[in-house]
């Protein structure tokens, strides 16, 4: 007679990405939920709740849990693609292309949204100081000099952060670990 209650059998690799990828959209729905009742906290009463605290939090322990158990990936670009991690001048002036594009999208995004707080707002110092500066600016150039001046910035900012993180933690981590890697083999 066989035994009806076996225990089930171990999952295998796709079962695991599965499951994997689950979890990782319930986290994301969960955290942009308290990301959106966080701003609107901050909207009609001026504090953020302990919603922020909490998505900041759970985002500093899986980086320290994935550091910790020693989770190395490739760089990947803006569409989620690996990177190459050579550091021939060919992989080099692609990776640098990437940081380009990544840190263009970033500053085109953060500067979408600051013409409307620079228009709609109601205390725009950044405009205020563009407008002294430059007089003869009607308020709407003000802000376009301005939105010029945030764009090239968040641009620098930007592509100097992704160049560091990216050219002395992750593909020097990366390579340095594949090393290990195929020294063990």
């Amino acid at each position: 007679m066989k035994n009806k209650y076996q225990a089930p059998a171990p999952m295998d690799e796709r079962q695991k990405l599965i499951s994997l990828k689950a979890g990782i959209w319930g986290y994301a729905t969960l955290g942009l939920c308290m990301l959106i009742k966080c701003a609107c906290d901050i909207v009609s009463t001026g504090e953020a709740g302990w919603e922020l605290f909490a998505v900041i939090l759970s985002v500093l322990v899986i980086f320290i849990a994935r550091n910790l158990m020693g989770d190395v990936e490739p760089p990947l670009d803006l569409w989620n693609r690996p990177m190459p991690t050579g550091m021939d001048k060919a992989s080099r002036i692609h990776r640098v292309k990437n940081y380009l594009l990544d840190a263009l999208f970033f500053a085109g995004i953060f500067t979408v949204f600051d013409f409307g707080f620079f228009y709609f707002g109601t205390t725009a110092e950044e405009v205020e100081l563009t407008a002294a500066l430059f007089p003869a600016l009607t308020k709407l150039e003000a802000v376009f000099v301005t939105m010029g001046i945030s764009f090239a910035a968040m641009f620098f900012i930007s592509l100097l952060f992704d160049y560091l993180v990216c050219e002395f933690f992750k593909v020097r981590r990366y390579n340095k670990f594949m090393a290990k890697l195929d020294e063990e083999e």
